[in-house]
């Protein structure tokens, strides 16, 4: 045998090649052992059962390689996406469509376009130099003002941002230059308003005291107010011709109910060839007060003058048969004002024309054959009896309706709550009436302004009065509004509309020793607490002062005066004679510092 010297070379590879020869001889022995279980597990006989054998692990894991997606491995186990990478490398293991996020931005590579560091909508633009960080459709603001240049019309424009209408100028441009408009198309409008005003002479416009055709009475205006427990009703006429009924007569429109008894009334007519509109415009006030409850026979007109029983019984308990009127005679007739206050469901038929009724013959004394029907009569309950000698009728229209009444007939009312509901006779009415005109264009022109002011029901005062009255009520009118600049050097804009107020005045009748001389006779007074349609700040007040003529007793050389140049004063006091007046309406003009008011007011002691 040839003699080897070793070197440490030769020792390493003698090394390797034993434990390379021992892998082999474990191998061996591995597939000796495993061909041996195979063999027990498949040899009949009295064998002794073979011995089981531990699972295969390749890669030395702990995860057997059954149940290992990656046998050869030691590094991965599972995937869970089954994308070929395993959880423990894949960036997104619930994702087959990402694996990896290169910019650590939660957005995988495939879907990120840019794989940009910290660009969370990302855009490609880092958060640090995007205006926009979390909008992907956004990075810059070249104005600063808040909208990205991309959604930005006028991105360099710091006052504009977008272009509605398409037409090169910015939307906060076009409406200020559209408010701008308005502004000049509203002070225009207010400022002939304003000579309107100017121009107002103390005339009545309603109430059938405007100028009328001198032929034909065509012109006059008729003001009607009624109230039932529903509300007031107001009613404006413009007589058309001769004619005096009421319903060929124009009527104004309710245009709308401004409450606390002040009404709106328009009427319109057609265009003219320009195309220009003309409009009437009526804001009536009044004070009449709801209907009150009166007992029957108080009420005019329906005091008891008829008996509905036989001649020789005491019907009201007086001792005697005599003046026993316990009824109300029916007038017959198609009287318009009778006919609405009856009211029976018997007086009523689709077919019949005529209604007839048995009375009482009294040829059997002991029968009583006269017809009786429960119904009303101006609202009170009752019994409606005929108790005429012949037969009672009722006439009935094509609409069912009572269009006359024969004679016979009384009405007994219910004694317990026979009341009837009596109008307020006596209430005063003001306020004022403008034509105007609208061109093709809308400009609107104010071409005139009527105040009035009326008692109705009630008579100017007259006789010999002295003393002092306080007077409270209200005032309804016109306004021009200014506004000024700052320092209110000039006017800027103005605006116009219609106003309420409230109106109080002390009068002082007479030559009264506990009075001052220099009150005799005179009246004083404030309108203020305005209220502006157009809701202008204001601090408005008038100042009413004035004489009082003796003999018409109207309010002579008055002054309203609201700090502006002086304006004038008009009124009437009304009432019985030798009393102190219960009423007193007027009409005013003032001008403030910021405005002009015109109108009129009443109110009551």
């Amino acid at each position: 045998a040839e003699t080897l010297h070793l070197t440490g070379e030769k020792e390493s590879l003698i090394a390797m090649k034993k434990a390379k020869l021992t892998r082999s001889l474990m191998a061996a022995v591995s597939i000796v052992a495993l061909s041996a279980v195979m063999y027990g597990c498949t040899h009949d006989g009295d064998d002794p059962p073979a011995t089981e054998m531990m699972p295969v692990d390749t890669d030395g894991d702990g995860v057997a390689d059954a149940d290992d997606a990656f046998p050869n491995d030691p590094d991965e186990t599972a995937d869970s996406d089954e994308d070929g990478v395993g959880d423990n490398a894949d960036a997104f293991p619930d994702d087959p469509a990402e694996t990896a996020d290169s910019d650590g931005d939660g957005v995988g590579d495939n879907a990120d376009a840019h794989n940009v560091p910290n660009d969370r909508d990302n855009d490609g633009v880092a958060d640090s130099g995007d205006d926009f960080p979390d909008d992907p459709s956004e990075t810059r603001d070249s104005d600063e003002d808040g909208v990205g240049d991309n959604a930005d019309a006028f991105p360099l424009d710091p006052d504009e941002t977008a272009d509605s209408d398409g037409d090169g100028v910015g939307d906060n441009a076009q409406a200020e230059a559209e408010a701008a408009a308005r502004v000049t198309k509203v002070t225009k409008e207010a400022e002939t308003k304003l000579a309107a005003i100017g121009d107002i002479v103390a005339a009545n416009g309603l109430g059938g005291q405007a100028a009328t055709d001198a032929g034909t009475g065509a012109g006059a205006y008729s003001l009607d107010i009624k109230r039932d427990r529903d509300g007031t009703t107001v009613t404006v006429s413009v007589q058309e011709g001769a004619a005096a009924d009421p319903d060929e007569d124009e009527k104004f429109m309710l245009a709308m109910d401004l409450g606390g008894g002040n009404t709106m009334l328009t009427r319109t007519m057609d265009a003219d060839d320009d195309g220009n509109v003309v409009t009437e415009v009526a804001i009536i006030s009044t004070d009449i007060e709801a209907p009150k409850a009166t007992a029957f026979a108080m009420v005019a007109g329906q005091e008891l003058n008829a008996r509905d029983l036989d001649s020789g019984e005491d019907a009201d308990g007086d001792g005697t048969s005599t003046n026993d009127f316990t009824a109300l005679t029916v007038v017959a007739g198609t009287d318009d004002a009778n006919l609405p206050l009856i009211m029976s469901s018997a007086f009523r038929s689709s077919t019949q024309a005529v209604l007839s009724f048995d009375f009482d013959d009294t040829s059997t004394a002991t029968m009583d054959e006269a017809d009786e029907v429960r119904g009303t009569y101006n609202g009170a309950p009752g019994t409606y009896r005929c108790n005429g000698t012949a037969l009672c009728t009722v006439n009935i229209d094509s609409e069912g309706e009572i269009s006359g009444i024969g004679t016979g007939w009384v009405f007994t009312p219910d004694e317990e709550d026979a009341t009837s509901d009596v109008a307020d006779a006596a209430y005063l009415s003001y306020g004022f009436w403008l034509k105007k005109t609208t061109d093709a264009d809308g400009v609107v022109t104010y071409d005139e302004i009527a105040p009035f002011a009326m008692a109705n029901g009630m008579v100017a005062t007259t006789g010999t009065v002295t003393g002092k009255a306080e007077y409270e009520g209200g005032a309804t009118g016109v306004y021009v509004h200014n506004e000024l600049s700052e320092g209110g050097g000039t006017i800027e804009s103005r605006t116009a509309g219609h106003f309420t107020a409230e109106a109080s005045l002390m009068a002082y009748f007479g030559e009264d020793d506990e009075v001052a001389a220099v009150k005799h006779n005179t009246v004083t007074g404030t309108i203020d607490s305005f209220m502006l349609s157009g809701g202008e700040d204001q601090d408005w007040s008038v100042a009413l002062k004035g004489g009082i003529d003796t003999t018409a007793f109207s309010i002579t050389d008055g002054t309203a005066n609201g700090g502006g140049t002086e304006g004038s004063l008009s009124g009437q006091f009304y009432g019985e004679a030798d009393t102190l007046p219960a009423a007193v309406t007027g009409e005013f003009n003032a001008n403030f510092s910021n405005g002009s008011v015109a109108g009129a007011f009443g109110a009551e002691k």
